[in-house]
């Protein structure tokens, strides 16, 4: 009987470490919200990076350098639309300040597929802020609590040798330049499409 008991008691220990095992283990089950985390894949490349590229000597159409500054975004998502193969990808940047010099965020994770299309969907409601969109040009400062889709098309082929997807952000700011009210920002906005490699 004595027996019977230490068998028990070693097969309740072992239930108990692989409990406590299988707890501390990382399930990606869906989005992972406060690290970019992606929705729909396993085979992510958590080193991928999102690369806003420098619009500080970005001109307009008369040749006149844009002053646009204080850029911040509040991403409900960012999705992927996949071509061939590859299906659709999200993820979760949530609020990014952009620099006219240009911007790197890192640890996204992007699985390795051909993409040719990504769409950013802003909302405010997703951010400590409230607001979805807001930069200054040389008129003032603007902002929308409005949900907005900003478009870019490109043609990505996401390798192991690629690390970062790169947006440019050209058109957008030269738009921005001219913004003199908050209502202005959606309308405006969501006519551009961007580029993006």
């Amino acid at each position: 009987m004595f027996k019977n008991k230490t068998k028990i008691l070693g097969l309740f220990i072992l239930l108990l470490g692989l409990l406590i095992g299988f707890q501390n283990c990382e399930w990606k089950i869906g989005p992972d919200e406060n690290r970019g985390g992606s929705e729909g894949t396993s085979t992510g490349d958590p080193s991928k990076a999102l690369r806003f590229i420098a619009y500080d000597e970005v001109e307009d159409e008369d040749g006149r350098l844009v002053d646009v500054n204080n850029l911040k975004m509040c991403f409900k998502e960012m999705r992927f639309f996949g071509v061939d193969d590859t299906p659709d990808v999200v993820v979760y940047p949530g609020e990014l300040a952009i620099s006219p010099q240009g911007s790197l965020f890192k640890g996204f994770n992007i699985p390795l597929g051909h993409y040719n299309r990504v769409v950013f969907k802003l909302d405010g409601l997703n951010c400590q802020s409230g607001i979805s969109l807001s930069f200054s040009n040389s008129g003032g400062t603007y902002q929308t609590t409005n949900q907005l889709y900003l478009e870019f098309e490109g043609d990505v082929n996401l390798t192991g040798e690629k690390k970062a997807v790169w947006f440019y952000l050209d058109d957008l700011v030269v738009v921005m330049d001219d913004i003199n009210n908050d209502a202005q920002i959606k309308t405006l906005l969501e006519e551009i499409i961007s580029f993006y490699e």
